[in-house]
Parts: C-alpha cells; sequence; structure tokens
C-alpha cells in the first residue's frame, strides 16, 4: 500500500464541542542574528538553530479520544456514496494495531481506526499520472474530497484544516530515468493553533484519487494539562531519537524550527508507544539528521522531525 505504513501511525485529532482554554501558538524559527545554541549529549552534537521560543504556553487543553465516534452504517454509506465503492460489501471487526472495522470491495478497502481515523485505498488505481496532471490540478481533486468528508462531517468540528502543499509522492524508474506516478495533495490539521504530528493525505494517481490517509480523531476536551519547559524537553532530545535501520550513527542534529503541538502518532520515532487515551502534548524538533555510515564512513543529511513528550 503506498505511502504510509499501517498501524504505525495513528491519527490526528478532530473535536467534539466542549468549552476549553483558547490557546493559539505558532511559533516560527527566529530570525537570522540569532546565536545557534550548541551542546553535545550521549555523543551526539546538538544545534539549535533557531533558537529557543520564549513565548510558549504552560498549559494547553488536554485530550481524551472518543473510541467510537461514527457509526457503522455512516461508514457504509460514506463507502458507497463518497468513495463509489461498489458492488457486493464485505465489512469485517478487525483488531489490530488500530484499525477496528475493514469494508472491502473487489476494488477498494476502507478501514475505520480508533477514534474515527480512516485509510482508503483503491487498489485498482493505475500506477501512473496523465501529462496533464499537475499538483495544482491535484489540489482541486483533493479539495473536492476534502469538502465532501466535511460534508458528511468526517472532519469533526473545531479542526483547523489547511492546506500545506501538493508533491509528486511516488516515482517509478523507466530505464532512462525517474518518472512521477502519483501526485499527493498535505493539509495540516490543527486544534486551537496547536498542530498535530499528522494531518490529511489525499494520493491522486490516474486521473482520480486513489487513496485518503485522514490521521484526525474525535475526542473531548477534559480540562488542561501542563506543559514542561522546552529547556527540560531538550534535554530528553537524545532518547527521542529515531532509530535507522541501516547502518549507521546519528553525529549531529541541527534544529531548524521547534513547535508545541499534540501526539497523534502510535509511536515515537524511538519506537515507545504513545498513548492511545489521551492526545497529548509534544514539542515537535523540525531537524537535519547528519549519518554517518560504518561501512565507508561517508555522511549524509535527513530531515527528521523530532517528538519529544511536553508533560511529565
Amino acid at each position: 500500500m503506498a505511502g504510509r505504513a499501517m498501524g504505525i501511525v495513528a491519527m490526528v485529532v478532530a473535536c467534539t464541542l466542549i468549552a476549553s482554554l483558547v490557546i493559539a501558538f505558532s511559533w516560527r524559527p527566529a530570525t537570522q542574528g540569532v546565536n545557534p545554541i550548541t551542546f553535545e549529549m550521549g555523543g551526539i552534537k546538538f544545534v539549535i538553530e533557531c533558537g529557543i521560543p520564549g513565548d510558549l504556553p504552560t498549559a494547553v487543553p488536554l485530550l481524551r479520544v472518543m473510541p467510537f465516534p461514527i457509526p457503522v452504517e455512516e461508514w457504509l454509506y460514506v463507502a458507497e456514496h463518497v468513495f463509489n465503492m461498489t458492488g457486493e460489501l464485505e465489512v469485517k471487526e478487525v483488531k489490530l494495531d488500530e484499525v477496528q472495522i475493514c469494508i472491502r470491495s473487489s476494488q477498494a478497502t476502507l478501514m475505520i481506526m480508533y477514534g474515527g481515523s480512516f485509510l482508503w485505498d483503491k487498489e485498482t488505481a493505475p500506477h501512473a499520472i496523465p501529462s496533464w496532471m499537475t499538483p495544482e490540478k491535484a489540489k482541486s481533486i483533493a479539495d473536492r474530497v476534502l469538502a465532501r468528508l466535511e460534508e458528511r462531517q468526517l472532519a469533526p468540528p473545531g479542526l483547523e484544516v489547511e492546506f500545506s502543499r501538493a508533491y509528486y509522492s511516488e516515482w517509478c524508474n523507466i530505464g532512462y530515468g525517474d518518472y512521477p506516478i502519483a501526485i499527493t495533495a498535505s493539509y495540516r490539521v490543527s486544534f486551537q493553533g496547536l498542530p498535530f504530528v499528522e494531518g490529511l493525505y489525499i494520493t491522486v494517481r490516474g486521473s482520480s484519487v486513489a487513496e485518503v490517509w485522514a490521521y484526525w480523531k474525535f475526542f473531548q476536551v477534559v480540562g488542561s494539562v501542563e506543559v514542561m519547559p522546552v529547556e527540560e524537553a531538550l534535554k530528553r532530545l537524545p532518547s527521542y531519537l529515531p532509530v535507522f535501520r541501516c547502518p549507521c550513527r546519528i553525529t549531529t542534529v541541527v534544529v531548524k524550527e521547534i513547535e508545541l503541538g499534540y501526539m497523534n502518532a502510535a509511536h515515537f520515532p524511538n519506537g515507545e508507544p504513545a498513548n492511545k487515551t489521551y492526545l497529548l502534548p509534544v514539542y515537535m524538533f523540525r531537524s537535519v539528521l547528519i549519518l554517518e555510515y560504518y561501512i565507508d564512513h561517508r555522511y549524509d543529511a535527513v530531515n527528521a522531525t523530532i517528538f519529544v513528550p511536553a508533560v511529565e
């Protein structure tokens, strides 16, 4: 299944109508001229190139996930009338990672996850895009799908869903170079200005939608939770670095941007499971990692967002 690994990532969040703290926070990288902060922990050099934000909130809304927000009957309607799944539909209850219900036709699959997140995948979609398909046109197609999801209240009220970018997301080597075969439109999802780790991703193959990943979850606001200072989170940074399968080590972490948001993935980059009952605040360190490969001592740079819990 193209795109993202199933069950590893839990999904992003939507909301119900309960009064909550009104917080609208978005911190951007520091302007040029800010002196980077450099330190070393565990044999790894850390460079906080963006500086430390000074206006972070000390508390944010506490969000409790609603496990079963949408009945099966509504999902069957969505399968038939939103995703055009025709013929006999097979409905199965599944207890695998985050998956709860699986609706299948001869051409597509709709998987409903814990909390109202879902994945729709059209297995018969062509692995190609026509020459006239551009990221701008793919965005227009994706926007129409988003409108239908909002119409059926699959994107619960209270969420802020904002277009982020459209990009060539899958490639095929045809002998004389790589050729794009899919375009994905991504949408940033946030609650009261606080972004979530994952958002909404709609992939176009051929001339129509082939895959929809909706990472939002329904939740209730059940109070507030204190947020630890970002300086404390920085001390935890080495413990939450991603684990690579290739024989390499991280030598340097250059932090380009720091945001406070909510953890909606099933696991942290280091493999530690996230809280399933609550969507808890995390610091997101958008970084460049410098890797050294053991075999040939070659160096490489990769982009990564490191999630560190913002609560004790």
